[in-house]
């Protein structure tokens, strides 16, 4: 692993994916080792001009007064990064059970948790809002190709750090094509998820995102990125059981 080069400022967050067991990751892939700054993107910057922007900016949660940055994309107004309010002990979890995961990847939810506690003016997307997004990406030429219409736009979703390496030239993992990571501003991180069995996994590997629309009484639909993956993939509902916690990103309503 690599220390990521692009660091300023440092402050107290150190994730160390070396000194875990190998069985909290599998597949081989590694969490990249990230020192965090205020200056690297994952911290919420305050950066008075955005109040001025029709494409970006920021909202305060005043449940516990943290600031979000969004993100317009579209027609849409997407949260730009993960949703981090802590409800524990009540559906909400930091990944490993280490608060020192949630500054960064935000906290993990189950899905009643994911709808209830969505802040005042805003709400968990619905399978069909996250197709909205994804087919305005397609269409205006987000993919890594710049081929209109093309579904392999991951790459433009997401965060520039914290996903495993890959050799798969347009896939999320890798550094081809830079001038398209995150050009949407949306900033994807591969939080990984807790399966319903308590077991934390896939950090670093993949990102999940909760929508709204529910298969059955069990389960749910989700949206992935996977770090070896050029797409945004639709989890369907009897894979996804509600129990489960997953990343959360909220639209405006």
């Amino acid at each position: 692993m690599k220390t990521i080069k692009n660091i300023l400022v440092l402050i107290t967050l150190l994730i160390v994916v070396a000194a875990y067991n190998t069985n909290k990751m599998s597949n081989n892939y590694q969490l990249p080792q990230v020192i965090v700054s205020k200056d690297n993107g994952l911290q919420t910057n305050t950066n008075p001009d955005e109040r001025f922007s029709k494409t970006k900016g920021h909202f305060t949660d005043t449940r516990d007064n943290k600031v979000y940055r969004w993100v317009k994309i579209g027609n849409q107004i997407w949260m730009a990064e993960n949703f981090a309010y802590d409800n524990k002990p009540d559906g909400c979890w930091a990944y490993d059970n280490d608060k020192t995961f949630s500054g960064v990847f935000g906290y993990l939810y189950d899905w009643k948790s994911a709808i209830a506690l969505a802040p005042k003016g805003w709400h968990l997307p619905s399978d069909q809002e996250w197709e909205q997004m994804i087919g305005y990406l397609k269409e205006n030429g987000y993919s890594y190709n710049g081929i209109k219409g093309d579904n392999d736009i991951a790459k433009s979703l997401i965060h520039p750090l914290l996903w495993s390496k890959s050799d798969i030239v347009g896939s999320a993992g890798s550094k081809d094509h830079s001038h398209i990571i995150n050009k949407c501003g949306f900033s994807a991180l591969a939080g990984g998820r807790r399966e319903n069995t308590g077991e934390f996994s896939k950090a670093g590997a993949y990102g999940f995102w909760w929508t709204a629309t529910e298969g059955d009484e069990i389960g749910a639909y989700c949206r992935s990125i996977y770090y070896k993956g050029k797409t945004i993939e639709r989890g369907d509902f009897y894979v996804n059981d509600k129990t489960s916690g997953y990343s959360v990103r909220y639209v405006k309503d």
